[in-house]
């Protein structure tokens, strides 16, 4: 299954026209985000493809100052939640070892999963291959504080975050609200 995820940076002061300028423009999406800390004044639009497009991009109907799409492969199967918090992380791995990282994380995820959501693990099909984004759903901020404390005292989870350490490069968080 694969998924576009598009990032558009409307702009300050410009993201609620935006979204109110596109709404109806949009095709079915599997979830639409804002960026709340992080990369401010973007909106983040996930959607499944069936099939690939020849032009990835929508129109443009309302003016951005920038615009990415990506193509990505899933790893883990996106599942949509109601929660009103997402962190979408993206790590950048060392060259050579993504299959290692991913293997460790799929073993380690449902420890992790005992205190939030991960709504899905997807890697890019084009650009940087040795990247891994997935997406956690928490009811609000104190819910995440409590979740990342609580995973932290499972063993087998600190045991996971000793053996990807070294696989690790780049790591980027962007904390985001349903749009």
């Amino acid at each position: 299954m694969m998924f576009h995820l598009t990032v558009e940076t409307p702009g300050h002061g410009h993201v609620q026209a935006f979204l109110a300028a596109t709404g109806a423009q949009q095709p079915s999406h599997a979830g639409r985000w804002i960026s709340e800390l992080g990369r401010l004044n973007q909106v983040l639009t996930l959607r499944e493809v069936v099939t690939i497009p020849i032009s990835p991009a929508l129109p443009v109907t309302y003016p951005v100052q920038h615009r990415e799409t990506r193509l990505l492969g899933t790893i883990k199967a996106y599942r949509p939640s109601a929660d009103q918090l997402f962190e979408l992380r993206e790590y950048a791995i060392v060259p050579g070892q993504l299959q290692a990282f991913i293997g460790l994380m799929q073993d380690a995820l449902p420890v992790r999963e005992r205190h939030s959501l991960n709504s899905g693990v997807w890697v890019p099909l084009s650009g940087d291959p040795d990247r891994v984004l997935h997406l956690w759903s928490y009811r609000d901020f104190a819910h995440r504080d409590e979740a990342r404390s609580g995973a932290m005292r499972e063993p087998l989870w600190r045991e996971y975050l000793e053996a990807i350490a070294p696989l690790l490069g780049d790591m980027h968080s962007t904390i985001l609200r349903p749009a």
